[in-house]
């Protein structure tokens, strides 16, 4: 089937829209089989042994901290996203910028960040490489004790990677942090929130990484948020291979993926506080009918991978977990009939081939590895 095109932004910054049918919001979880996993083992800290994050000589320790870009033909909101980086409070930036052959403006105004602040350096790729690509090649470039990926059209707050931060280096047990983050219109202006923006708990915390791991596979929902919105630890995961979970590559789940490997190497601080906006607008990988029913079958194996690694238990977890997975793909399917359109119908039958299959692993655990596309979507993880 031929692709269509879209902006081509990070492979992971799918994964917000691909938690919702097309079209619509995602369904919620069954009634009357919610699971509540944040109330119980998930806090790390109590108010007694909660670091005093505020008062931390941070500016003394300085810790360097890489902030990547991935850009393709993003000069529409580029300038804005990168002033929203240089103006943070937090200062021992590198800013890393690698370009993939955009044919807009986007190289002119990253020249211009990286003349004006030695912390910017621009890299511009020699060959189109496509977006998981790129993001690959930036952070195996990134020398910062901490990484964050800003996507070309989001924005940070100017306190988001110095609040995330401060935790992060007072308590060597996170492995990543992130905080609540607001949706954006094409013009900045402030959209409801969605099920996958609601706070994970009530105030600023340390949670466990594998309670965490467990409510984001339980739910089938991203609570963590999409790249810009994260800042992690450099050297727990393979650069090479970032959107990796087991030995499975993800595309359109790609940041998932890469949130499950972390949270399996430590705990997650997690702020109350907005400190990122994800900017929505139609041109946009994440609205991409093809990346949103990829998204539906990469699900499946992301419970497959979670079940196998101890992360869900067989039983009621298993089961609760596949009904959610079930109702996105049964929501995938009624999308693509309304659409009626021909390109995807064929995609039907995958989708139905994943409802058996994710009913399978919900009843008994188990299920065959299957061949692509159940496993990793339609798109290769890289040369898009």
């Amino acid at each position: 089937m031929a692709r269509r095109s879209r902006s081509d932004e990070s492979p992971c910054e799918a994964t917000a829209a691909t938690s919702a049918p097309i079209g619509a919001q995602r369904a919620e979880p069954l009634r009357g089989e919610r699971f509540q996993p944040m109330r119980e083992g998930v806090v790390v800290t109590s108010e007694r042994e909660r670091p005093n994050v505020e008062e931390e000589p941070l500016v003394l320790k300085n810790p360097t901290v890489s902030v990547l870009v991935p850009t393709y033909n993003g000069a529409r909101f580029l300038g804005e996203t990168l002033t929203s980086i240089q103006t943070q409070t937090y200062r021992n930036l590198r800013v890393l910028i690698r370009d993939d052959g955009s044919s807009d403006a986007t190289l002119e105004i990253a020249r211009a960040f990286a003349s004006a602040d030695p912390r910017f350096t621009l890299i511009e790729g020699t060959d189109r490489a496509g977006a998981a690509a790129n993001c690959v090649e930036l952070l195996k470039a990134a020398d910062g004790e901490y990484v964050r990926f800003c996507m070309q059209d989001d924005l940070v707050d100017r306190q988001g990677i110095e609040k995330l931060l401060r935790p992060m280096h007072a308590e060597p047990a996170i492995s990543l942090a992130t905080s609540v983050r607001l949706l954006i219109d094409e013009t900045g202006r402030q959209l409801p929130g969605r099920s996958y923006t609601e706070p994970l708990v009530g105030a600023d915390d340390i949670l466990s990484g594998e309670a965490v791991a467990r409510r984001m596979l339980l739910l089938n929902l991203n609570q963590i948020g999409e790249p810009s919105t994260v800042l992690f630890r450099n050297g727990l995961v393979d650069p090479a291979r970032p959107f990796s979970y087991g030995a499975t590559d993800f595309d359109a789940n790609g940041d998932v993926a890469l949130w499950l490997t972390l949270l399996a190497k430590g705990h997650l601080f997690y702020s109350v506080k907005p400190l990122s906006s994800f900017r929505q607008h139609g041109a946009q990988r994440s609205v991409d009918p093809a990346v949103l029913i990829d998204g539906a079958l990469e699900w499946v194996e992301l419970l497959r991978v979670g079940l196998s690694t101890g992360v869900l238990e067989r039983g009621e977890q298993s089961l609760f977990a596949a009904k959610n997975v079930i109702a996105q793909l049964l929501a995938r399917i009624s999308a693509v009939v309304s659409m009626g359109d021909g390109d995807f119908t064929a995609r039907v039958a995958d989708l139905a081939a994943a409802v058996t299959r994710a009913w399978s692993l919900g009843v008994d655990g188990s299920a065959p590895v299957p061949a692509p596309p159940y496993a990793v979507g339609t798109h290769s993880l890289v040369g898009r």
